[in-house]
């Protein structure tokens, strides 16, 4: 799909496009786990398990609306796509933000319970770990009402509830707003990569808001994620910016 080399595979009767780099960057973002290759092996298989249920949860959802979805892992996260086949409200867009964070938090939150019975220092205690930060962090993460986060996409369809048809322009500069907040806390938390992902999503929705009226951007239906981008009419498009 983005022209790097890749797999595919059927989930649920879903299709799924891996992107290799994904798993190089996952493989990179990993490398501070020194001195265990078992341990390198699990974080990599936690990130790709974990993106790829996120990214089930909104698949699913979309699908119970009446929608054809499929997935694509690449870059720092995942894209849900579907071509709409029948009427998607704000209220059902609402529901397909909300599924992603949701799988993420139900999953890192029975981690986490785990965790805290296991004995510490331990390889299972860090395991665990990961699992913990690869979907409770990053589902809260996902949150955060920043476009193309979820929780951008979530104040969206909310938007769109109140104001119809001005969701997508209303939730761009909030966005912004957010950004320009998250962006220092980040810096001063060592966050670096949200500060790299709030300095992206500026830079995107500076640019949507710039078209012209009568091309108004399209709703960021969505990842760790991932610049919105306009699509067709008839093409919805789900994305998660997930950071590690």
């Amino acid at each position: 799909m983005f022209g790097s080399p890749s797999f595919q595979f059927r989930l649920f009767g879903i299709q799924v496009n891996v992107d290799l780099f994904f798993l190089v960057l996952a493989v990179v973002i990993g490398r501070s786990i020194r001195g265990s290759l078992l341990l390198l092996g699990f974080w990599v298989a936690i990130v790709f398990a974990s993106v790829l249920l996120h990214e089930m949860g909104h698949a699913l959802s979309a699908r119970l609306f009446g929608q054809q979805p499929f997935i694509s892992l690449y870059g720092l996260g995942g894209v849900t796509v579907w071509r709409v086949t029948g009427e998607m409200t704000a209220g059902r867009r609402f529901v397909i933000g909300l599924a992603g964070p949701a799988v993420g938090i139900v999953i890192g939150s029975i981690a986490a319970i785990v965790q805290f019975l296991l004995p510490n220092d331990t390889t299972a205690d860090t395991v665990a770990g990961f699992v913990v930060f690869a979907n409770l962090g990053w589902g809260i993460l996902n949150l955060v009402p920043m476009l193309p986060l979820d929780g951008g996409k979530i104040m969206e369809a909310l938007f769109d509830l109140v104001a119809p048809g001005r969701g997508a322009r209303g939730a761009r500069y909030v966005s912004i707003v957010t950004a320009l907040v998250v962006a220092p806390l980040s810096l001063a938390a060592g966050l670096f990569m949200m500060v790299l992902y709030c300095a992206l999503s500026i830079w995107v929705n500076i640019q949507e808001l710039r078209r012209p009226r009568a091309r108004p951007p399209a709703p960021s239906e969505a990842v760790i994620d991932i610049p919105a981008q306009s699509v067709s009419n008839d093409v919805n498009q789900d994305r998660d910016g997930r950071i590690p």
